[in-house]
This record gives C-alpha cells, structure tokens and sequence, in this order.
C-alpha cells in the first residue's frame, strides 16, 4: 500500500506531466523582408507563411499581424485565426511588421485578458525595381562604382537615392555609338516611367 506521501508525489507528477503550461505554443514563419515594387505598381505584395505548434489546448487562439503599430487582420475579439498564409501590400518606404501568437485566458474568457505565447517584430525594406539602359538597350554602361554592366542593368532604388551612371562608347550591330557633347545632337540620359513609351532620341 502506497504512503500519502508517495501518493502527493504521483500526483505531482501527474499534473506536472499534463499540464500544458509546460508545453511551448508557438509558430514560425518566412516570407521575404526586402520586397520590390515591380514596374508599373505601387505597392509589393509579399506572402508570409506560417506553421504552428501545440495550440490545442489553447482558447480561441489568434496570430495578430500589424504594421507600423496599426493592426491588419483581426484581433482576439473579432474571429481570431492563425492562417498558415497572409499576403500584405507593402508601399516603398522602411515598415515594422509585428506578428503576435496570442490567445484568451482561459480562466475568464475576456478577450480583453489575453495569453501572449510568442511576438516576432521585424523590419521590412520596400524599393522600387528601376532600369538602366543605353539608347540601343544592348552592349555595356557603366553604373555606380563605374563597374560595367550589360545593358539593360535592373536595380532597386527609393526615390532619394542618387547613383551614377555612364555611357560606353562602343560598336554594336555595325554602329559606332558615341557619347556627343558637340552642341548639335547631345547625347543625354533620359529618365522615364515604366508605362511612358515615348521620348525623344535625338
């Protein structure tokens, strides 16, 4: 026959076993953190992926995703859920994203009275794709460093970086191509919008 002692530590043991504040809820995530506006859009728009662990004894959890301290996707009062994807329309600029494991205690059931298991925050660097190219769009230019890259070159860049670039003259497709500053026909870089076709070559 067992002694109450050794019952107490059996019992212990049991709780200590099953209790599932010892178990860690928590989730991991990837998704791309230096996204580029593509030609002709405003916005990137980056998927984040999501994988869960141990939710099961938790009470209504939810992941709440915010950026730059406004939250996006519902809180724990409004359908909490912990989607395995979130897609979110990035603007250029530098944004601080937010992904919080949370979920109702259990004791009160207020949404207001939350279980915080896990908070991931993270920057997120927008720039815009931009090209440069020559008037033949092949051959080589020089950028930056005055490097030589094959022309078109595709870079990112946000509106207030400045970098240069350079024309090459060289012979392409049975053309002597040159850079002109006589004062008739200058040659000149054009800087233009992806959906702006026309411009003057002269």
């Amino acid at each position: 026959m067992l002694s109450r002692k050794s019952l107490l530590l059996i019992a212990v043991a049991i709780i200590f076993y099953l209790s599932p504040a010892i178990v860690s809820q928590s989730f991991s995530w990837y998704g791309e953190t230096n996204p580029t506006i593509n030609y002709g859009q405003n916005t990137a728009s980056t998927t984040y992926y999501f994988t869960y662990n141990n939710l099961s004894g938790l009470y209504y959890p939810g992941l709440i995703i915010s950026v730059d301290g406004n939250v996006i996707n519902n809180d724990l009062c409004h359908n909490p859920s912990t989607p395995s994807t979130y897609t979110i329309n990035f603007t250029e600029g530098n944004h601080t994203v937010k992904f919080s494991l949370l979920s109702v205690n259990p004791y009160t059931l207020n949404c207001w009275d939350m279980l915080i298991h896990q908070v991931v925050e993270f920057s997120v660097n927008v720039k815009f794709k931009i090209r440069n190219q020559n008037i033949f769009t092949y051959g080589r230019i020089y950028v930056n460093d005055y490097s030589t890259q094959n022309s078109p070159y595709d870079r990112t860049s946000n509106p207030n970086d400045n970098f240069l670039i350079g024309a090459i003259d060289q012979s392409y497709a049975g053309y002597n191509w040159i850079w002109n500053n006589s004062g008739i026909n200058n040659s000149k870089w054009i800087r233009r919008t992806s959906n702006n076709l026309e411009y003057d070559y002269s």
